[in-house]
């Protein structure tokens, strides 16, 4: 008897060690594929995240005037009352939008007089979370003009997760939370935090082709009912197309292709980027960052669009560019 339960000790005590191994590893790890609540929610002065919870959004700017207006969109100098003979241009979408420089370098091409350039690009926003964030602030600014730009990596969502005193484990996102009830050291554990955000992020991903494309229409319909046209830069990813991934090939075919099905107004600026690495020049913001175009990128990125005749002819004042632009719409 006292051997079996020997044995069995050494069989717990093995196991124990083994999950607490593992449990440390991932406590351990630096990288994480999701923010908490508690993070967003934070006040002290080292918090890292711009961001605040939003429990329909899932996060989003604080819109205090430090950085973001009570429209959701970033500072700029604008009045939020439009001269009559101005085009207001809003920018939508994530982190790529939100750095701002692809927007500076199309307003450097098209010249600031006949037009407004606007930013409402989010850190971390996916399509979803673009809709549901104009429909319920940016519409405020009235623009004329709304260009999304579509980043490859937008078929995936940035989770926030909760382990909250009631006993569940909650994802937040547009759509609903997703929640389960565990025990307190199950809920607190790193390595079932991972686990499931990973489960959550394989089901979203699984839908993402078919949200984007609902998102996408959704936000068309509401930018045409409030008077603006609507355009979609397709943004490539930042490097050779032999670099890259099988998913990030996939991401590129399936955004051309929602926007050929809804026929939506869109424009690629993957020649401007070709010819960037062509001429030797780094796209990135930062090396070895292919999301985020730096200006020397966002230049060549702006050239193309311009090229595409994204506002209309470079040199044509905002509104008969817009005029012009309509027409070739029908």
């Amino acid at each position: 008897m006292r051997t079996k339960c020997f044995k069995w000790a050494i069989v717990l005590l093995t196991l124990g060690t083994a999950l607490a191994a593992v449990e440390l590893h991932y406590r351990r790890r630096p990288a994480r594929s999701f923010w908490t609540v508690a993070e967003l929610l934070s006040t002290s002065a080292d918090k890292k995240l711009p961001l605040t919870f939003d429990r329909e959004l899932g996060f989003r700017p604080c819109l205090d005037g430090s950085r973001y207006t009570p429209t959701g969109t970033q500072l700029n100098g604008y009045p939020l009352v439009k001269a009559p003979d101005v085009t207001r241009v809003l920018f939508v979408g994530d982190s790529a939008t939100a750095r701002g420089q692809l927007l500076e370098s199309v307003k450097q091409l098209y010249g600031a007089g006949p037009f407004e350039f606007w930013n409402a690009g989010v850190d971390g926003f996916d399509p979803s979370q673009v809709r549901a964030y104009y429909e319920r602030y940016n519409y405020r600014v009235a623009p004329d003009h709304v260009v999304l730009v579509l980043h490859n990596n937008d078929f995936s969502s940035q989770p926030v997760l909760n382990p909250d005193d009631r006993g569940h484990l909650t994802i937040h996102s547009p759509g609903g939370a997703w929640r389960v009830r565990l025990p307190w050291l199950l809920r607190h554990s790193a390595f079932v935090q991972r686990k499931f955000v990973q489960l959550w992020l394989e089901r979203r991903e699984a839908l993402g082709p078919a949200r984007v494309e609902t998102e996408l229409a959704a936000l068309a319909r509401r930018v045409a009912a409030d008077g603006a046209s609507f355009s979609v830069v397709v943004l490539p990813i930042l490097k050779p197309l032999d670099r890259w991934s099988a998913q990030e090939v996939s991401n590129r075919q399936q955004a051309l292709a929602i926007c050929e099905h809804l026929k939506l107004r869109y424009f690629d600026p993957l020649p401007g980027l070709q010819q960037a690495l062509a001429a030797g020049v780094d796209p990135s913001e930062r090396p070895g960052d292919s999301w985020h175009p730096g200006m020397q990128g966002a230049a060549y990125l702006a050239a193309q669009l311009a090229r595409q005749e994204l506002l209309g002819p470079v040199g044509v004042r905002g509104r008969d560019n817009e005029l012009v632009a309509n027409r070739r719409l029908r």
